[in-house]
């Protein structure tokens, strides 16, 4: 079932490589060939997957950057209402557990490792 899936995937980020712009079009080759080898996936298994529209997959792709560059700033935001503005020496960090800017740096860095995760696969989740 997961090789069906990721042939799935495989055929959106093709249709990129194909017939993407610029960057979006040699990033998508490189990510189809690195997955096509780390998943044993033929280029015959790909071809026999219909094809989706080349507007859908820079949407998929486009969304899931966008989401990325979001939650990028407010990361890089609240590190910065740390730093600047955090009471306390920043050698004492026992405070930092009931902080509520440092449970929202934690939880933004898991949100964006996910979508991080989900980009490198080549889907949206």
């Amino acid at each position: 079932m997961q090789k069906e899936s990721m042939i799935k995937k495989l055929a959106a980020v093709k249709a990129l490589a194909e017939n993407g712009v610029g960057g979006e079009k040699e990033t998508a080759r490189r990510m189809y060939k690195d997955l096509k080898a780390k998943y044993g996936i033929t280029d015959g298994e790909v071809a026999a997957v219909k094809e989706p529209a080349a507007a859908e997959v820079k949407k998929e792709f486009s969304d899931i950057a966008f989401a990325m560059w979001v939650l990028a700033s407010n990361l890089d935001e609240e590190i910065r209402i740390c730093w600047d503005y955090c009471p306390y020496d920043s050698e004492k960090h026992e405070m930092c557990a009931e902080c509520a800017t440092n449970a929202n740096i934690k939880d933004l860095k898991a949100q964006y490792e996910e979508l991080t995760a989900q980009f490198e696969k080549g889907c949206a989740g």
